[in-house]
């Protein structure tokens, strides 16, 4: 794999890691939790993501560090 492609698929789960882990706390301290809830009914696919989080969150650590070794 490319240099490139290994940095896309890291910014990818990154940004997939954000939305299920991030988000829904940054909402939840500003007092938005009914917000986010309205979130998940109009994209349901973040209920997906949240669930297979570990997944995400290790792809993503393991393709960032490659990215960064790699030449």
């Amino acid at each position: 794999m490319t240099r490139a492609l290994l940095s896309f698929v890291g910014l990818f789960t990154a940004v997939g890691t954000l939305f299920c882990c991030a988000l829904p706390a940054l909402f939840v301290l500003l007092g938005a939790g009914a917000a986010f809830a309205g979130l998940t009914r109009t994209i349901p696919q973040l209920i997906w993501v949240a669930e297979h989080k570990d997944w995400f969150f290790a792809i993503g650590g393991i393709s960032l560090l490659l990215s960064v070794v790699l030449p």
